[in-house]
């Protein structure tokens, strides 16, 4: 059991730490980035404190013990603050956001410092701590805030993904399929730490072949992030930048391309048609246009204008869009158009369909917010 328990302590510290690595080097320029890394440096430090446990390394237990006894209650606030932060594309988290940690700290404070103290010099800093001796009793509701959290994290990405689903494209389809894959897994892996407990508890089995199960399923958890994050999702690539674009810069970029994905004549066909579609009829202003609505415009097939948006202009059908509204709201603003409308008023003139998703994309554009955008325009 104990060469067991070897080889899946080594492979998951072998994985979270790479898995960590590819999302370093990704950047971690927003908050949802950073709280994410964070949730991965923490699992690594769990495994360390399994290993240590198991093979009595007093010098690492040590440093550990306060993340393993701690993490529940830890997580809890780290993913919640990771789904808002994903939903908003915000780079810093808002202060009212740091009170979830505050039962967390007082945890740190008032149990696991005071038993890691004992811990190391066999000697009780206060007088209930003795009373602690055997704290399992705890862990039931530690599971439970736990998953409260994770509700609550479910919660919030349903009404982020019922309310982005009509103006987002597949990556970010994807990135959100992702994030509610990793809420999920850990829902499951609470359960599977609650029922060993029950188990241990009321039968007494080998605490260590028990903990076997929970540090199985949360390996197996990120390795199956990880490679999703890598193959499918992006999540953990290096993103390609995101900046604010012209429309006349969609078609440079459309006459620069070398080796078309179609015959050149209708190549630079479709490209006129598209600028004529997009700048002069102003069809992305259409709230539910389609890609095959789009093609019969330009009077070709869905198929070709995907391949040519993909190949050619490097961006998908849901993203071309997008681009064109956050223009026009931004040429609205600059130009003092529908000043009688708030911003979200004029993303609705411009073609989106949901608050959320406009400010979404007109932050990865911009790197601010709408308001932002707007008092910056005021005051130049």
């Amino acid at each position: 059991m104990n060469e067991l328990a070897d080889i899946l302590l080594i492979s998951g510290l072998v994985i979270t730490t790479t898995v960590l690595w590819l999302h370093i080097r990704k950047g971690l320029g927003s908050a949802s980035s950073k709280l994410l890394a964070v949730l991965f440096a923490l699992i690594i430090l769990l495994l360390l404190n399994y290993y240590a446990y198991q093979h009595e390394v007093r010098w690492l237990f040590y440093p550990t013990f306060i993340v393993e006894d701690s993490i529940i209650f830890l997580s809890g606030p780290i993913l919640l603050g990771f789904v808002k932060s994903f939903r908003d594309s915000q780079r810093e988290l808002p202060l009212r956001y740091w009170i979830h940690l505050a039962p967390s700290v007082i945890y740190v404070l008032l149990i696991s410092c005071p038993v890691l103290y004992y811990f190391i010099t066999k000697k009780f800093l206060f007088a209930y701590v003795e009373k602690l001796d055997d704290w399992a009793f705890l862990l039931p509701f530690q599971i439970l805030y736990l998953i409260i959290y994770l509700l609550m994290g479910l919660r919030l990405w349903w009404q982020f993904d019922r309310q982005d689903d009509s103006d987002s494209s597949e990556e970010s389809r994807y990135h959100r399929y992702w994030v509610r894959n990793l809420l999920i897994g850990l829902l499951l892996v609470c359960l599977i730490d609650g029922g060993t407990s029950i188990i241990e508890t009321l039968f007494g089995d080998d605490k260590l072949s028990l903990e076997l199960l929970t540090t199985t399923a949360l390996v197996v958890l990120v390795a199956y992030l990880g490679y999703h994050g890598i193959a499918r999702s992006g999540v953990l690539l290096p993103e390609i930048p995101h900046t604010a674009r012209s429309h006349t810069s969609i078609a440079e970029k459309s006459s620069s391309l070398t080796e078309p994905s179609v015959p050149e004549p209708e190549y630079h066909e479709m490209a006129a048609n598209l600028i004529k579609a997009m700048d002069e009829d102003q069809l992305y202003k259409n709230d539910s246009l389609s890609l095959r609505e789009l093609a019969e415009a330009m009077n070709t097939t869905d198929k070709k204008l995907s391949q040519y948006l993909n190949q050619g202009l490097k961006r998908s059908f849901y993203d071309l869009l997008n681009e064109y509204r956050v223009l026009e709201v931004k040429r609205m603003i600059r130009e003092g158009e529908h000043q009688h409308l708030s911003v979200h008023g004029m993303a609705m003139e411009a073609g989106f369909k949901s608050k959320t998703s406009f400010h979404r994309s007109f932050r990865k554009m911009t790197g601010m917010t709408p308001t932002q955008y707007r008092a910056q325009v005021q005051t130049a």
